[in-house]
């Protein structure tokens, strides 16, 4: 009876949740050769649904030292954003270690020219930048992107998908050299496939619940 009960909680509200939490990880390519070490494998954005609008949130692995400093959003040919800011997030706008702001500098992305890039939004680091960027795998920094009426999550994801929508990041402090490298999104690669947020929650508590009902007693 006392499994049953056990099961019937865990089970219930992340069924009920996997209809509302839906979230895409994505890679970058480098588009600079400042020769630099190479950090593209360590930089991602998660792409999550939030209520209505989307949440990005980029880490940096930091195998290599490098931070993220100056992060651009160019959506101009979709037009589904009425605003993408960091600041409107307050202080869960960026973990401990990071300060984050509004309207990065320079106002487009470095080489982003040569790609056809031309940022709508962004944000950067305060001063000391390097230090207040995102340079340790525990870090991150966030913006919120606040969608039109007519527009959804799913149009979201298929903009990156398809690179009507890009993002880009200026990566500074690589490496031994120290220099700077320019970033955009990988499209449409395997791992961005939505999966509802509360599947791995799932399996962590269906594994959670084999260990106790596995228990000696």
């Amino acid at each position: 009876m006392l499994k049953n009960i056990v099961k019937a909680s865990l089970v219930a509200p992340l069924l009920l949740a996997t209809t509302t939490v839906f979230a895409n990880t994505y890679n970058f390519t480098q588009i600079t050769s400042n020769g630099n070490a190479p950090v593209a494998s360590q930089l991602l954005v998660d792409v999550t649904q939030s209520g209505a609008n989307v949440l990005f949130k980029f880490t940096n692995s930091s195998v290599i030292a490098s931070s993220i400093t100056d992060i651009y959003f160019d959506y101009g040919n979709t037009n589904y954003f009425t605003s993408v800011s960091n600041n409107i997030l307050g202080a869960a706008g960026e973990s401990a270690g990071v300060n984050y702001t509004d309207g990065a500098t320079p106002p487009n992305l470095p080489a982003g020219n040569t790609i056809g890039f031309s940022a709508d939004a962004s944000g950067d680091s305060a001063p000391p930048v390097m230090a207040n960027g995102v340079n340790a795998s525990s870090e991150y920094a966030a913006f919120l992107g606040t969608l039109g009426l007519s527009n959804s999550f799913s149009d979201v994801i298929a903009a990156l998908d398809s690179n009507a929508f890009r993002i880009g990041l200026h990566v500074q402090a690589i490496g031994d050299l120290g220099g700077s490298e320019a970033f955009v999104n990988d499209p449409g690669n395997p791992s961005q496939v939505p999966v509802p947020g509360a599947i791995w929650l799932f399996g962590s508590a269906i594994l959670g619940f084999a260990g106790f009902n596995n228990r000696k007693v």
